[in-house]
Formats: C-alpha cells, sequence, structure tokens
C-alpha cells in the first residue's frame, strides 16, 4: 500500500472529509487530494500534524505498519463540537472587529501623514514627522495582520473574495501608475507627485476595509 493509499484509509476510516483535513492542516482540498493520489508527498513539517491528526506514530505513516489502525478514531483531533464551534466563531468576529479597528486608524493616520507639509516650516522636522506618521500606520496593518488566529476557517466566498480585492489593487495600481506618471511629467514636480502613492496606500486599505467589514477574511496565506 502506497503514502497514498494510507493516508486515503486513514482519513475515511476517521470518517474526515478532505476539506476537513485540509481546515486541520492548514493546506488546501486539492493538496490532501494529490497526497492521496500519490501525484505529491506531504511536505516534512506537515508529517507530525499528520501522525497525531490519526494517532500514528511516524514509522505508520511512512513505512506503512498498521498495527495502530484501530485507534484511527481516537485522534486528539477530533471533530469540533458546537461550544468549540462557536469559540472558533467568536474568535474569528473578535479579530475582525479589531482588524477594522486598527485598518481604521491606519487610514486615518495616512491621511493625516501629509499634514506636516501644510503646518511645519522646517523641512528635516517636516519629513520626520511625515515619516514617523507612515511607519506608526503600517505598523498598526503589520500588528493586525501578525495577530490573526492561526486557524481562521477559510470558506469558498472568502476565497472570491479575496480574489477580487486582489483583481482590484491590480487594477488600481495600474491607474495610480499611469496617473503618477502623466502628472510628473506634464507637471515636472517629481519632488511633489510621490504623495500620490501616498493616496494609493490609503484607498488600498480604505478598500481592505470594506472587504473586512463585510466579513471576508482577504489575508493572503497558503
Amino acid at each position: 500500500m502506497t503514502l497514498g493509499q494510507r493516508l486515503y484509509e486513514m482519513r475515511k476510516a476517521k470518517g474526515l472529509s478532505q476539506e476537513k483535513v485540509a481546515e486541520i492542516l492548514g493546506v488546501t482540498r486539492q493538496t490532501i487530494s494529490k497526497w492521496e493520489t500519490d501525484q505529491t508527498t506531504p511536505d516534512f513539517d506537515k508529517i507530525i500534524p499528520l501522525c497525531e491528526l490519526y494517532n500514528i506514530s511516524t514509522d505508520e505513516l511512512l513505512k506503512g505498519d498498521t498495527h495502530s489502525s484501530n485507534n484511527y478514531n481516537n485522534s486528539r483531533y477530533d471533530i469540533p463540537n458546537e461550544n468549540m464551534q462557536k469559540d472558533n466563531s467568536e474568535q474569528i468576529e473578535k479579530y475582525r472587529r479589531k482588524s477594522a479597528l486598527l485598518m481604521a486608524v491606519s487610514i486615518c493616520l495616512y491621511i493625516l501623514s501629509v499634514v506636516p507639509f501644510f503646518i511645519l516650516r522646517d523641512g528635516k522636522i517636516m519629513i520626520t514627522c511625515f515619516f514617523v506618521i507612515i511607519a506608526v500606520a503600517t505598523m498598526l496593518i503589520v500588528f493586525s495582520l501578525l495577530s490573526k488566529p492561526k486557524r481562521m476557517k477559510r470558506t469558498e466566498i472568502q476565497t472570491k473574495e479575496l480574489k477580487l480585492y486582489k483583481q482590484i489593487s491590480s487594477i488600481l495600481s495600474g491607474i495610480i501608475l499611469v496617473i503618477y506618471l502623466l502628472v510628473s511629467f506634464l507637471t515636472k514636480a517629481w519632488y511633489i507627485t510621490w504623495i500620490i502613492w501616498v493616496i494609493y496606500g490609503i484607498l488600498c486599505e480604505i478598500i481592505k476595509l470594506i472587504f473586512v467589514l463585510k466579513g471576508a477574511d482577504i489575508n493572503d496565506e497558503k
């Protein structure tokens, strides 16, 4: 019996779908399918999670010893009960609210980053304040992404929304590039037209905030 066949049999014995196994392991359903049909083999970092999922040793998984096959249904990765699902939903909702708040603050900071150019006269202080504000706004965005729960469920709808968000961002970046070059060449004001890219960053965050408020998970992860 091949590794793929063993993975298939163990999954069936535990009564799990490919989608559920993919969710538990943090991969796609297509990846599980490829493992079970021997098109690819699990990455090294997925061997231990697979063994824990099916309650077997690495030797049993890789070499085919099946004396522990009766334990397939006793893994610590049991199908979540209603309370676990409720806790997970609450965790996801809490993250979304926090992420929306951080993005809103970041957008405000990006907008306010140009204020020093209008109220300060000292060039060095002006530039310093600008970059400090930009750095704080970016730090909040990075913190929001890093604080995401590891096992947030990505549904098919969320995947479509992520694809839509990427398409919008790509189109917007192209439009902004054309505007930037056009304005810069026509006005010759290269020293100030870079602010167009600050506006682009603000627009991207506004679009992201709209998706997050709609309940979409648009953080790109494998």
